[in-house]
């Protein structure tokens, strides 16, 4: 398994962002419009290039428990919902999306808990694995009973797109300046925790960008649930500009060759069978830091015994033109 620190520095950079965030929300409150966590307001008005203190309300902050726990204090929520974000080295994007998350949720007064999945260098990211651990670490520590797994560069702009599961799985963002088509389920889907178990969350195959989601509509389908989606006019969400390249997630050139043979692995390859090492599980002020390591080579071999023939096939795609 690949080893790994705690980057202490990482920690005090993320902090300092939520400090400037404070800072400059107190020094320019004349610019800002964002209303109490208890109005709820429909369409929410963002700039083309959101800030943390544009979305910044100390209010919503203030009201959490240790780990990003909420729960309001005025109704019983009949669902427990964890937001599960698979996330590296996107600390300005994560600071925007956890202070937005935070005021939209409370607003909607889920009782719920954000919980941050990081993956250890050197391994190439891997969504689909984060999602998976932080859905096993979700169970384990809080029994949630409905799950969102959330791309840390999305922000919902219409809270009445509730963040809720269904008799089926829904998929959040339908209207996205980011991407999507018609058998998309990928930046923000919503599972009960039994639809995730009946489905075998996530493959862990995809090392890399891409694939990952067009696997998990094959389950969905496969297991025969249709997808919930809101109306076009409220599931809108815009993306997050990145600071920088992200050179930790390149394309995976195999993804076509695991997408095609996706069914042949769905009942061995998944939530059930997770190879990672949990190395942290933190409760800080906004989140759970769930910080995990893996080895592609131990996950691919076990694809490989699973399906031989897709290592035939890797094997025919890296030999020279």
């Amino acid at each position: 398994y690949a080893t790994a620190k705690v980057d202490i520095k990482q920690s005090e950079e993320f902090e300092s962002l939520l400090q400037k965030a404070h800072d400059d929300r107190l020094n320019n409150l004349e610019n800002y419009t964002l209303p109490s966590p208890n109005w709820d307001v429909g369409r929410i008005k963002l700039s083309g290039n959101v800030t943390p203190a544009e979305v910044y309300n100390g209010h919503s902050l203030e009201r959490l428990r240790p780990g990003g726990y909420y729960s309001p204090s005025d109704c019983h929520a009949r669902e427990k919902l964890a937001v599960i974000v698979p996330y590296r080295g996107r600390r300005r994007q994560l600071v925007i999306l956890l202070f937005h998350l935070h005021n939209i949720l409370q607003r909607q007064q889920r009782n719920y808990a954000i919980f941050v999945v990081e993956m250890a260098f050197p391994t190439v990211f891997n969504r689909g694995l984060l999602a998976n651990a932080g859905y096993i670490t979700a169970r384990q520590t809080g029994k949630f009973s409905c799950i969102i797994v959330h791309d840390v560069d999305l922000l919902p702009v219409n809270d009445h797109n509730i963040y809720t599961c269904g008799k089926h799985p829904r998929h959040l963002n339908v209207n996205s300046s980011k991407y999507g088509y018609n058998s998309y389920v990928g930046g923000v889907t919503a599972l009960r925790a039994a639809q995730y178990e009946k489905i075998n969350g996530f493959s862990n195959a995809y090392f890399g960008w891409g694939k990952e989601d067009d696997d998990l509509y094959k389950r969905m389908t496969k297991e025969g649930y249709r997808i919930e989606r809101p109306a076009h006019e409220i599931g809108i969400y815009e993306e997050i500009r990145k600071s920088r390249a992200d050179f930790s997630n390149p394309n995976n050139p195999f993804s076509d060759s695991l997408l095609s043979r996706a069914d042949k692995r769905m009942k061995q390859d998944g939530v059930r069978r997770v190879l990672y090492r949990r190395l942290t599980l933190e409760y800080r002020q906004l989140f759970t830091w769930v910080y995990i390591s893996t080895s592609e080579l131990d996950v691919m071999k076990f694809i490989y015994a699973v399906d031989p023939e897709l290592k035939k096939s890797y094997d025919r795609l890296k030999l020279p033109k």
